[in-house]
């Protein structure tokens, strides 16, 4: 027994353990969307009633979100078991001009345009390219930054590790 169960079971209570706050006292978005990129299939039209009577559809791929002040949490469940899904992340009602900090709960990465520069309110609201690995869960946190776009003050930036001298 080499206690993966509990291994992974920690692993979920420190993830809960982070995005409660937001999740338990933000306001739920309902228009936050995701548009799988690659190749996915399609959304599960044959529910019976019988067994679950409100569901009409189910897309493999879900999001839900929540914000609170200026901070968006939103959750990703790729619910597909054969494969990883490149995703659109949509997030309208941002201000189109403002600088946004996208990190990746729990491993704290830092996503970002081209040449290292911050998201726009705009960029979000089109949509900014995402990954989820089969049946997993991922988790973002979307945060309004003071600094400009190309500039990395007044906002949660993940800093690169340096790199190490090799010894001749």
């Amino acid at each position: 027994y080499d206690h993966r169960f509990w291994r992974e079971l920690g692993r979920s209570s420190r993830l809960i353990a982070l995005t409660e706050e937001l999740v338990m006292t933000g306001k739920k978005l309902d228009t936050v969307k995701v548009l799988p990129v690659t190749p996915f299939p399609s959304p599960v039209t044959a529910i019976s009633p019988r067994l679950i009577p409100d569901l009409k559809s189910s897309d493999i791929l879900q999001a839900v979100a929540f914000a609170k002040g200026k901070k968006v949490l939103a959750a990703v469940g790729n619910f597909w078991e054969k494969g990883d899904v490149i995703f659109k992340l949509q997030v309208p009602g941002l201000k189109a001009k403002q600088t946004y900090s996208v990190i990746e709960i729990p491993f704290n990465r830092q996503f970002t345009r081209e040449q290292g520069k911050l998201f726009t309110g705009k960029d979000l609201q089109q949509g900014i390219l995402l990954h989820a690995g089969a049946l997993r869960w991922v988790f973002f946190e979307i945060t309004e930054c003071a600094a400009p776009p190309a500039v990395a003050q007044g906002c949660r930036l993940i800093a690169p590790k340096a790199k190490t001298a090799k010894k001749a």
